[in-house]
């Protein structure tokens, strides 16, 4: 943001020495002439202008010598001083590029600076010396270093954003125009900000005024389209505001389906929860998917509304198998959580005074003579691959698994469980001779994770090892409505 004028004001009417440091184009000689000029100054008649870096310290500061003779006809050197500067009327300097000027320039600006004279001759009515510099830090510029003494002989030292100046823009062009092309602005990378300086954004607006070609004022690497685009339909943000006031989904479909407007859109949507609500299912499905890995207000907005929308849903299905292995993860953990909360509410799983309650989901039988290890070598040797197979092994699992399994047993038979259950799909896992496998599931769980440990639960489904598990219950749960729990709601 630029220096407000009354700043400037308070700066001149106090007689501070001001130093305004900024980039190219930021408008700080406008901003020091201007305020001059407020105070009824004129140019070269009461405040002077000097160029520093095409200075000459004598013949514009000092004076030029020159040969002269006395009364006496004795002849010496005296000095010729510049009439604008000596006339006595002068109130204010203004050095522009003060630090491209020479040193033997900036020498004699400083007796101007602490004295308010050049070789001992006083100025009276002088005010103050005002510059303006580039600033050194930055390598775009050719300038040289300054004194510390020097500058700290200016008691106000400020620092211009590299920014365009909304007000002078407005004053200048319009709200409309002016909203619409510094949204264009802002949303440069740093490398063409460099090249289109605020100053050169108010000389492409000039030629747009007059009915020119901004092509010809901005360069091509600067998407000049989006720019026209922008001023002939307006301030994108303005626009925004106007759709969702009106909830007009068909205008806004059709206003989003330009790609420099949607470019333009994105941060002023994610930026508030009632435009994301809006206009984010309004987007084109392939655009969501690489904005959530972008974004992470659009992931966490479409993770906590994909119930309430079949668009976040499909979305959010598909990422569990898509490329990025950053977002599969993210959706996982949204999956599992989900899918946690809905399996404890189902399932008794929550407290110890339930876990008599898992043997009433399945028909769990007296451990034979043979033991479960036995059972589960012969059901090893099944041939995962054919659908009946699968079927039968989890009926037989079911059927005839001991009350009584130890701690290493129920880990035996949940691996079991869990390749049958990751190598088959949905339809298969929907079969009515299966409705128990989550009850079968819950009680394997129990006996590795004890009543005592419950709190531990999150760890154990968070873990790698059951990661592909908990995706596939994830997915037959939450997705696809398991018939299971339909069964056991009626209970």
């Amino acid at each position: 943001m630029s220096i407000r004028p009354e700043t400037l004001d308070w700066w001149f009417n106090t007689n501070k020495n001001v130093m305004l440091i900024g980039r190219h184009g930021v408008g700080k000689t406008a901003m020091i002439k201007s305020c001059f000029e407020r105070h009824g100054l004129k140019h070269n008649e009461t405040y002077l202008y000097f160029s520093a870096s095409t200075l000459d310290p004598w013949v514009d500061l000092i004076g030029c010598p020159k040969e002269v003779k006395d009364e006496d006809g004795r002849v010496y050197l005296d000095i010729v001083r510049p009439k604008s500067l000596y006339q006595g009327k002068i109130v204010a300097i203004f050095f522009d590029e003060f630090n491209r000027s020479p040193k033997k320039v900036r020498n004699a600006v400083m007796e101007l600076l602490q004295f308010k004279s050049i070789n001992g001759f006083k100025f009276p009515d002088l005010k103050c010396v005002w510059t303006a510099v580039n600033p050194e830090k930055d390598d775009l510029y050719d300038v040289e270093k300054i004194d510390p003494a020097q500058q700290d002989r200016f008691q106000i030292v400020k620092e211009i954003p590299y920014a365009c100046d909304r007000d002078f823009f407005i004053s200048k062009f319009g709200e409309d125009v002016t909203s619409a092309s510094l949204e264009w602005w802002d949303d440069l990378p740093e490398t063409e900000k460099n090249l289109v300086s605020p100053r050169r954004l108010e000389y492409a607006l000039d030629e747009f005024v007059l009915g020119g070609n901004l092509r010809d004022i901005l360069p091509a690497s600067c998407n000049v389209t989006k720019l026209l685009q922008s001023l002939k339909t307006g301030s994108v943000q303005k626009k925004l505001e106007s759709l969702h006031r009106d909830q007009n989904v068909s205008e806004s479909k059709l206003f989003l389906a330009n790609e420099n407007n949607t470019n333009a859109a994105f941060p002023h949507i994610i930026a508030e929860e009632k435009y994301m609500s809006f206009f984010l299912p309004l987007f084109h499905k392939e655009k969501l998917v690489s904005s959530m890995s972008v974004f992470d207000k659009i992931f966490d907005h479409i993770a906590n509304e994909y119930e309430n929308n079949p668009i976040y849903e499909t979305i959010l299905r598909e990422g569990l198998t898509g490329p990025n292995h950053v977002i599969r993860a993210k959706i996982q953990k949204v999956f599992a959580k989900k899918y946690k909360q809905q399996f404890k509410s189902i399932s008794p799983v929550a407290t110890a005074e339930t876990t008599a309650e898992f043997t009433t989901f399945i028909p769990v039988a007296q451990r034979s003579k043979d033991g479960t290890f036995d059972l589960l070598t012969k059901l090893h040797l099944t041939d995962y691959r054919v659908i009946d197979k699968k079927i039968e092994s989890l009926a037989i699992l079911q059927s005839e698994l001991p009350k009584d399994l130890s701690k290493e047993e129920a880990e035996s038979v949940l691996v079991f469980c869990s390749k049958v259950i990751e190598s088959s799909s949905k339809n298969t896992l929907s079969n009515t001779s299966l409705f128990s496998v989550f009850g079968m599931i819950n009680f394997l769980i129990d006996k590795l994770v004890p009543s005592s440990s419950y709190s531990n639960l999150n760890e154990f489904w968070l873990h790698p090892k059951q990661k592909v598990l908990a995706k596939k219950l994830t997915e037959l749960a939450l997705l696809e409505k398991v018939r299971y729990y339909k069964e056991k709601e009626a209970i």
